[in-house]
């Protein structure tokens, strides 16, 4: 599915790369729930001085339905984007 980022707060303990996170629960919103395996590859900080950092990871193993309904929501937000033109 490729890498994303994801950003951690400061009070949530860090987890080193590589490591898999299972069962992990995105909720994109109330019609876009995709449960996945996480591989989480690198951690880095998000500005100096401060203790959130950002997570990049890969969404893997990810259901054909699961992929689906991502997929479909990625192309739902991209036509709001330039509906509104916030592109």
């Amino acid at each position: 599915m490729g890498v994303r980022a994801l950003f951690i707060r400061d009070n949530v303990p860090l987890i080193a790369p590589g490591v898999e996170l299972r069962g992990v629960r995105f909720e994109f919103d109330v019609d876009t729930i995709v449960m996945t395996l996480m591989m989480l590859h690198h951690i880095t900080s998000v500005q100096p001085g401060l203790h959130s950092v950002r997570l990049g990871c890969e969404l893997v193993h990810m259901d054909g339905v699961a992929a689906c309904d991502l997929q479909r929501y990625i192309d739902q937000t991209k036509k709001r984007r330039r509906l509104f033109g916030s592109d």
